[in-house]
């Protein structure tokens, strides 16, 4: 059972009511949305009467379940009348396997997430659709 894994996740989500200020918003970044901080936090706190094999696999179905949401809305139908899905994960007769392994490549930047921290933390400014660096980015620069 992966308990390191489910250690860290309930480090973070404590971490909700810890931090404060911008440092809180950026940690949290956008509010509300599934496996953020604030959605571990809450799952962790209905769960606490349960056996930690129960809480993995709840979790686990989650995890589970929003990769097949986000598979079936980035589905296309082939010019043969197939159906691609963009996914490793499948599932049949209630059993999982996946088709290959994952890349062993770094997880990818994802520019519109670092521009939300670096803003929340006063580094960067978003105006009239377009991205700068404030003075106080600047300043850490120099």
């Amino acid at each position: 059972m992966p308990v390191a894994e489910l250690r860290v996740l309930a480090a973070s989500a404590r971490r909700v009511d810890e931090l404060t200020g911008r440092v809180r918003d950026a940690f949290l970044g956008q509010r509300g949305v599934e496996l953020g901080p604030e959605w571990v936090q809450r799952r962790l706190d209905e769960a606490r009467p349960m056996k930690l094999r129960d809480v993995a696999r709840r979790l686990t179905y989650d995890l589970v379940a929003r990769s097949q949401r986000i598979a079936l809305a980035k589905a296309r139908r082939r010019a043969d009348a197939t159906l691609w899905l963009p996914t490793r994960l499948h599932e049949r007769g209630g059993l999982l396997y996946r088709t290959s392994q994952e890349g062993r490549g770094d997880v990818g930047l994802r520019l519109d997430q670092l521009g939300t921290v670096l803003a929340t933390c006063g580094v960067l400014r978003y105006h009239d659709q377009h991205w700068s660096v404030t003075s106080s980015g600047r300043a850490l620069v120099d």
